[in-house]
């Protein structure tokens, strides 16, 4: 899977990070969304539809902007 647009909420809400993959479902995006620490019991980390460029996900950044865990969970869920 490739990676159209990755973005960050800023910890608004538990799901904070949101990667948006470039496979299509319909008129909307498949998407990861996830928590801060989506390894971890309590984190989250599921896909999911969405809407590329949606303000509610937050700021758009960089895979290299992500933390190093995070970074790391995206690469295994994708692959």
């Amino acid at each position: 899977m490739e990676i159209k647009g990755i973005y960050d909420n800023g910890g608004n809400t538990f799901d904070r990070y949101t990667v948006v993959l470039k496979q299509k479902l319909g008129n909307h995006n498949w998407c990861l969304v996830l928590s801060h620490n989506p390894h971890e019991i309590q984190g989250f980390s599921s896909f999911a539809k969405c809407m590329d460029g949606d303000p509610l996900l937050g700021s758009k950044i960089n895979f290299e902007d992500l933390p190093e865990n995070i970074q790391k969970h995206i690469k295994r869920r994708i692959e």
